[in-house]
Order: C-alpha cells, then structure tokens, then sequence
C-alpha cells in the first residue's frame, strides 16, 4: 500500500504503474494466506515456486511462468508459452481451469509438473 501512495505522487503512467504494482502484489503477498503457492518441477528436476490467485488459470500459470522464466531454467527454455503445460495429479490441465476449480488449499505449496508439450503430438 506504501508503493501504492508513492505511484500515485509520482504522476506517472497509470497502465504502465498498474502492471507493476500487480507484480509488486503478486511478489510481496508470497505469505499471503488468500493466494495459492505452486512448486513447479521441470523433467530436469529443477523446482521453482510461484504464487498465483485461486482465478488464475493453467494458461495464465503457463504465460506468467514464460514472461518470468527464471535465469535457472535458461536451459529448457521453450519457445512460447502456448506449449507449456501442467501436470497435476497425473493429468494434463486443460487451459481454462481456475486454480480455485482445483480447490487447491490457499496458503499452502502444490507441487506441479510443467511440461513442453504441444498438442496434437506425441510426448
């Protein structure tokens, strides 16, 4: 809320500021008890956790995760986020799926695995 004050003051472009403080939210709320923690495993066992909001879906997991691709994971980057999916309890989610549909616990980690993977092609 103090970054929020301090954007305001500033003057600056509200779309521009506005992507920012919902990362800043997105980032600072880690702790937050509202938002649902993922552990998400590469086939190459590296791990990296992300928080989301119960609304998000698979795809919107998938495009975040693209965009913030973490400098670890350099070496299975994909080459959109279109081919990424999740593996949850053994299923491919299918890209409109809330988290919140799961009813995955908030507050808590969930491990998932992410996977390139385009349709229509074999593994």
């Amino acid at each position: 809320l103090e970054r929020e004050a301090t954007i305001e003051n500033r003057g600056e472009a509200p779309e521009v500021e506005a992507v920012e403080l919902h990362e800043c939210r997105r980032m600072s709320s880690a702790a937050a008890s509202d938002k649902i923690h993922l552990r998400l495993i590469l086939v190459s066992g590296k791990t990296k956790e992300f928080v989301f909001s119960p609304t998000d879906s698979a795809s919107d997991v998938a495009a975040y995760v693209y965009e913030k691709w973490p400098m670890d994971w350099e070496e299975e980057q994909v080459s959109s986020p279109g081919i990424l999916r999740l593996i949850y309890q053994g299923r491919f989610l299918h890209g409109n799926v809330t988290l919140g549909a799961l009813k995955l616990p908030v507050g808590r980690t969930t491990v998932m695995h992410l996977v390139a993977h385009e349709i229509g092609r074999a593994p």
